[in-house]
């Protein structure tokens, strides 16, 4: 992980917030220079901030979800770890597993920006947290919270015989 340093004097700081950047004389939107954020492909943007995409990322990330499926009756994609979720989202979705006292495995998506788009993509659902049951994607909070409220929740986890506890 590599972390870099801006420093920007108060006055500069004040004019990228405020539209003003010298003489430019560039249009804002809502008080913001809008041509400083309106393309990544500006040729007075450093390289560091350009977007950048590793190649050959996709195979290993298509890898560690399966990995992460098989070894898992039940898994979660989510933002933090079950002990300290990131996101209000992800904590249901944990609470709601443990009142069920399901054993469930979790990736936190945010210490790896390219398995958070690459579940995304596996699944074809745009949000975290995603929920796996049997390596088979079940959704995402709002469905997760749906089957918990209609009960069909409890029949999945306990049905028939059927533990994953």
């Amino acid at each position: 992980v590599h972390v870099r340093a801006l420093s920007l004097s108060h006055g500069a700081l004040s004019g990228l917030l405020l539209g003003r950047s010298g003489t430019d004389s560039s249009s804002t939107v809502f008080g913001v220079n809008a041509r400083g954020f309106a393309s990544s492909s500006s040729s007075d943007t450093h390289d560091d901030f350009k977007p950048q995409a590793n190649e050959g990322t996709t195979a290993s990330v298509l890898e560690t979800i399966e990995k992460d499926l098989k070894a898992n009756k039940v898994f979660v994609y989510m933002k933090g770890y079950p002990d300290f979720p990131q996101c209000g989202f992800s904590g249901n979705v944990c609470r709601v597993l443990d009142a069920y006292e399901v054993k469930y495995g979790s990736r936190n998506v945010l210490e790896d920006p390219e398995l958070r788009e690459g579940i995304k993509e596996y699944t074809k659902w745009p949000t975290i947290p995603q929920i796996f049951v049997d390596g088979e994607f079940v959704g995402g909070h709002d469905v997760l919270m749906q089957m918990h409220h209609d009960g069909t929740l409890e029949e999945e986890f306990h049905a028939g015989g059927k533990s994953t506890t």
